[in-house]
């Protein structure tokens, strides 16, 4: 859910297994929402996943940012993920859970057969991590690791 409360631009996201995360972002404009012309140096089209963190990340780095979304809410196919992948994470270093970038690439690419792009696979896996320290740092708290699905091992879900 995205909605603005006395001047900041705030994002709900809510999981059924990890709760509520909440941001709040200052506006960067003193234009009101529903004027028909609006200035500003980045539009992003879509307010998913992908969206909304290059959304985040210009407003960190001073740009004016809008949002346009066609549907009737925020989260595009982000919304139907139950959680977030990672390996080392810091999530999982403090819950002692040993899980290597190497051994999650090996496990992925043996399941798929090697048909990914293994530079692409590899990227994923090994941003992994800093992608939850960025939702931490952003006040995303995670409570705890879990499997995707029943026998999950390692345990990389958050």
């Amino acid at each position: 859910m995205l909605e603005t409360v006395e001047g900041q631009i705030c994002f709900f996201l809510e999981s059924k297994y990890s709760g509520v995360y909440q941001w709040r972002y200052p506006m960067t404009t003193s234009q009101p929402l529903n004027s028909k012309h609006i200035e500003t140096v980045v539009v992003i089209v879509g307010a998913g996943g992908a969206g909304l963190t290059a959304a985040v990340t210009a407003a960190e780095n001073g740009a004016n940012v809008i949002v346009i979304e066609k549907g009737r809410k925020p989260g595009g196919i982000s919304a139907m993920a139950g959680g977030l992948f990672a390996a080392e994470s810091p999530v999982q270093k403090r819950f002692r859970c040993d899980v290597s970038k190497e051994e999650i690439f090996r496990l992925y690419m043996d399941y798929t057969h090697w048909k990914p792009n293994p530079r692409v696979v590899r990227a994923f896996i090994d941003k992994s991590s800093e992608t939850i320290q960025w939702l931490e740092d952003k006040g995303v708290v995670f409570e705890h690791i879990c499997s995707n699905y029943p026998g999950q091992f390692p345990l990389t879900w958050h």
